[in-house]
């Protein structure tokens, strides 16, 4: 309804007169009500929209006209008119009401008017006849409400506000309106105005949502803490985390939830995680220069599912009995939550940003398969703090997991396997606009020892050399374990370029090349352009003449996103036809130089003015 709904914020952002702008309103409510049970002014004795049993609709042409519109269209009910809803739209205003949540006082007012009466008389007389506070009072019963201030933000914002409007239209007879796949990001965005930053808004979202059902309510804050609320749900049975709230939103962020409740369908793949797994879409939505700063290209869940197939599949059926899987880069948790609990049991997760780790962390609790598995969360979230990969030394580092897990009764005690997509973002790039994003990873000296000034610009090829650094680290302590790594990158290491060949030949002397694929940058990944991002197994393997690894990758670029877009619960058997049969047509592709320098085999182009020739340009 784009076209609508933009007439709609042209007629309110207008000063011009209703009857000169009333025609910017009718197509809404004719899509949404159809033609032919909308009426309007003689159809409708004088009133400007009509839906039979549904709604009446008053137009006005200024702002503080809205409550003698309010009281006109209650007023209709005493000609003959049969509605369950009123909304007024007028200058910078839009209200809808519904009759059984008005205030007490204006059913005795609209009672005692006389029918005979035209409306729009009573209309301006019991206006006249409330005060400002009994004027919010209605503002506060209402069932969607825009005013002066929503009007004064950017164009994008009142278009999510006027997206929820058409929202409780379409569903003016629901209890609660719900809140799914389509709309859920808009919704959050609706959970802005209560918080002071939107990432606030995305936590709470996260922090409530499996409480968050048909039967959710919220009690009134506790006096030992008046800026908390937290939400009841399940029958009354499990309470949400609590959440911070400026005491002055109480009331309308309780109204807020108590009309709206998650939408979920376990066999159509509609979870509470498959919110979580959205995460990406949701921060990219709030903070789009945040995701960009930090390198972050959070992992599609189906991909994430299809990698740990491949593994299962193609390298190691018993991944869980043999190693603890550690994500260092958890982003949204997609990899680490994706699989089942006899494939990946007790998982480790750390992460630079809090408000990553916070989020994973809930994504887990709320699910039972991850708490029995087990999982642990580096650092612990309640110190709200983050975890950089590459500024401490590999010694440091293993000690602060080894310290949260002693915490648990846990221990280092099989090898790692290190599954992860990690940060993509080369250090160079657009300094100043990482300023207040904390998206500086400061690399140990340790790391660049390893990779080089130039190689450690690129976050991916420093983790691969913190990882390296980790592995000896443990090894030292246990000769007997053999990491693994499970890794997204970008494939120019692979060939390698030439910026990366010395830290090619160091990390080969480390680890053996298993097996991998590629598949198309931006069918998976919020990137623009195209080109390939490869996932790699790679085994630990010392050997100071270094492995012979020839880099071989299943070459799945013409693979589309929704093709993996299947039941990942289905039994084993079932489940390797499926995607075998989607694979069939694929082939394998030598990732090496043994082709040359394409530079050399373009062709010698004549001279137009001289006897001799040159290479042509690639740019021609």
């Amino acid at each position: 309804m784009n076209k609508e709904i933009s007439d709609l914020l042209k007629y309110v952002k207008s000063e011009a007169s209703e009857k000169a702008n009333d025609h910017l309103i009718f197509p809404l409510f004719k899509k949404i009500f159809s033609k032919d049970t909308f009426k309007k002014e003689s159809e409708a004795s004088g009133a400007d929209i009509y839906i039979e049993g549904r709604i009446i609709v008053e137009l006005k042409t200024n702002h503080d006209d809205w409550c003698s519109g309010f009281f006109q269209a209650l007023h209709y009910q005493k000609k003959s008119l049969n509605f369950s809803s009123v909304c007024v739209i007028s200058h910078n205003f839009i209200g809808l009401w519904k009759l059984n949540q008005i205030p007490d006082f204006a059913i005795d007012l609209y009672k005692k008017a006389e029918a005979s009466k035209p409306a729009s008389e009573i209309g301006v007389k019991n206006s006249k006849s409330v005060n400002n506070g009994k004027k919010k009072e209605i503002l506060a019963k209402s069932f969607f409400v825009l005013d002066k201030d929503n009007f004064e933000q950017n164009e994008l914002y009142i278009n999510v506000y006027l997206s929820e409007f058409v929202d409780k239209l379409q569903n003016l007879d629901s209890v609660r309106q719900q809140i799914n796949p389509q709309n859920f990001i808009n919704k959050i965005d609706l959970l802005k105005k209560f918080f002071e930053t939107p990432m606030d808004a995305v936590h709470c979202f996260y922090a409530v949502i499996s409480y968050w059902d048909i039967t959710s309510t919220i009690p009134e804050a506790k006096q030992s803490k008046p800026n908390y609320l937290e939400v009841i749900g399940r029958n009354g049975k499990q309470r949400s985390e609590e959440v911070e709230i400026n005491p002055r939103f109480h009331k309308e962020f309780i109204k807020f939830i108590e009309s709206h409740y998650i939408f979920t369908n376990e066999e159509a793949g509609i979870s509470i995680d498959y919110y979580f797994s959205r995460f990406d879409e949701v921060l990219s939505a709030v903070d789009p220069e945040y995701v960009k700063q930090h390198g972050i290209f959070f992992t599609d869940i189906n991909l994430s599912k299809f990698a740990l197939w491949f593994v299962h599949y193609y390298q190691e059926k018993k991944l869980a009995e043999k190693y603890i899987v550690f994500d260092p880069a958890g982003g949204s948790g997609n990899l680490v939550t994706s699989w089942r609990k006899n494939h990946l049991k007790h998982k480790i997760v750390s992460e630079l940003q809090p408000d990553l780790l916070k989020t994973i962390e809930r994504r887990m609790k709320q699910d039972e398969m991850h708490i029995e598995s087990g999982f642990t969360i580096i650092p612990k979230t309640t110190e709200n703090r983050g975890l950089n990969f590459i500024d401490k030394s590999a010694l440091e580092y293993l000690a602060e997991i080894e310290k949260v897990l002693h915490e648990k009764n846990l221990k280092l005690d099989k090898p790692i396997a290190y599954l992860l997509n990690p940060p993509y973002k080369n250090t160079d790039e657009n300094e100043e606009k990482r300023i207040g994003k904390e998206a500086e990873y400061i690399t140990h000296p340790t790391i660049i020892d390893f990779t080089g000034e130039d190689a450690a610009k690129e976050r991916y090829l420093a983790f691969l050399a913190q990882i390296i650094n980790l592995s000896e680290t443990q090894i030292a302590k246990n000769p007997d374990l053999k990491p693994m790594i499970l890794i997204f990158t970008p494939t120019s290491w692979l060939i390698p370029r030439p910026t990366y060949q010395e830290f090619r030949e160091k990390f080969d002397k480390y680890f053996k090349y298993e097996n991998g694929f590629i598949v198309t940058s931006y069918e998976f990944f919020k990137l623009s352009g195209r080109f390939p991002i490869s996932f790699t197994i790679w085994s630990y393997n010392y050997t100071t003449k270094g492995n012979k690894n020839t880099i071989k990758l299943n070459d799945y670029t013409e693979l589309k996103s929704e093709a993996l877009n299947i039941n990942w619960n289905i039994p084993f058997d079932e489940l390797d036809k499926k995607v075998l049969k989607i694979l069939k047509s694929s082939k394998k592709v030598l990732f090496d130089n043994s082709r040359g320098d394409i530079r050399e085999s373009l062709p010698k182009l004549k001279h137009i003015n001289k006897n001799e020739y040159f290479q042509q340009p690639r740019y021609d």
